[in-house]
């Protein structure tokens, strides 16, 4: 599922959609191509039941890494 952030590029103030990859999340630009990786940050979901994993998905906040 993809997510957009309208006007959010912070280089060309373009349309910016959350994607993932094989090898996590990222930010793309439509107008300039700028790619920015996004880490997860929430609580573990293993040897949680079904209840408590959705509720831990709904808790997680992505944070921007500004590596890139």
């Amino acid at each position: 599922m993809v997510t957009w952030k309208f006007k959010g590029c912070p280089r060309c103030k373009g349309d910016i959609f959350i994607d993932q990859e094989t090898d996590g999340w990222y930010e793309h630009c439509l107008l300039c191509g700028y790619v920015r990786e996004i880490k997860m940050v929430g609580p573990t979901l293993k040897g949680k039941s079904g209840a408590e994993k959705k509720q831990s998905r709904k808790a997680e906040q992505p944070i921007l890494s500004s590596s890139h």
